[in-house]
């Protein structure tokens, strides 16, 4: 991925925001995103480390390719988000197929998962909810 205008639509997708949910969180007008993704514009190096400041993004990736997307530890908005999505699917699992997860297992349960979710935006998989499936997949090996 050699183009600054595709990383930063693949960053965006990664982390499910639309360009407007994007442009919110960084302080900007919806068109920036779409002019940077468009290929029409391109960011100053200020831009450049805020959004990797805001996303937890690694800024050697965002600005020449190079290295994994995040860093090992995104944004604490962005990991809120992806812990809630994890709790909610791990309850999901208990509600649904009667797997009940000792308390004292949580937070291992989610770290597990969250690490998964890490790896898997890093790999360039978009989807959050299957990188989580992918990780709850894992806990069900681990706990049978």
């Amino acid at each position: 991925m050699n183009d600054f205008k595709d990383r930063l639509k693949l960053l965006r997708k990664s982390l499910g925001l639309s360009q407007s949910e994007m442009a919110k969180k960084l302080g900007v007008a919806r068109s920036r995103i779409s002019e940077f993704e468009s290929g029409k514009t391109k960011p100053r190096d200020s831009f450049l480390r805020l959004i990797a400041h805001t996303f937890g993004v690694n800024y050697e990736w965002l600005k020449y390719g190079k290295g994994e997307m995040f860093t090992s530890t995104p944004s604490s908005e962005i990991q809120m988000e992806i812990i809630k999505e994890i709790v909610k699917g791990l309850k999901k699992l208990e509600n649904e197929f009667g797997i009940d997860i000792p308390p004292d297992l949580w937070a291992e349960a989610v770290e597990v998962i969250y690490e998964e979710v890490i790896k898997e935006l890093n790999k360039g998989n978009k989807d959050r909810e299957q990188a989580i499936k992918k990780g709850i997949g894992k806990i069900i090996k681990l706990a049978g």
